[in-house]
């Protein structure tokens, strides 16, 4: 189950879909409010031939720069990539192609007032993966802002 930030906090879920017959990821990821109201979604679709780790680290960086785009600079960032937010709360280098998506991630998370990164259970991280599904069958990406995307209304 989501639970929400505490007051005046806003939380970013991210997640990937495979589709592995067609070579493609599905991004989804969704920041909402401490009242669990959406602020702004992500949904996009990438041919990306890596493994799931990276596949992950991806997403979370496409989330990352979203809370940048929109100007969000204090949240928490929520994934249930127990191996990507690890990395993210770690002082550890990971030298992988996914490890050196989050230092890159790190990096731009620097910039931000306070974050914080916390692993949830897929039932948590239910929306965001969702989204990601949905991502697979899309023409273009789509970023939107204070919208409930339709994918929710099929739930």
């Amino acid at each position: 189950m989501w639970v929400k930030p505490p007051p005046g906090s806003y939380k970013m879920n991210w997640d990937v879909a495979t589709n592995n017959r067609k070579g493609i990821i599905g991004i989804g990821a969704i920041m909402r409010d401490n009242h669990g109201q959406v602020i702004g979604t992500i949904q996009a679709k990438r041919v990306l031939h890596v493994n799931a780790f990276s596949r992950e680290a991806y997403a979370m960086m496409m989330s990352v720069f979203f809370c940048k785009e929109i100007s969000v600079f204090t949240f928490i960032l929520e994934g249930d990539a127990m191996q990507v937010v690890n990395l993210l709360n770690g002082k550890q280098l990971d030298s992988s192609y996914g490890g050196l998506i989050v230092e890159d991630a790190k990096g731009v998370l620097n910039q931000f007032t306070k974050w914080y990164t916390a692993h949830v259970k897929r039932e948590g991280n239910r929306a965001a993966h969702h989204l990601a599904q949905n991502a697979l069958n899309l023409c273009e990406d789509l970023f939107k802002l204070e919208e409930i995307p339709v994918v929710f209304n099929r739930l």
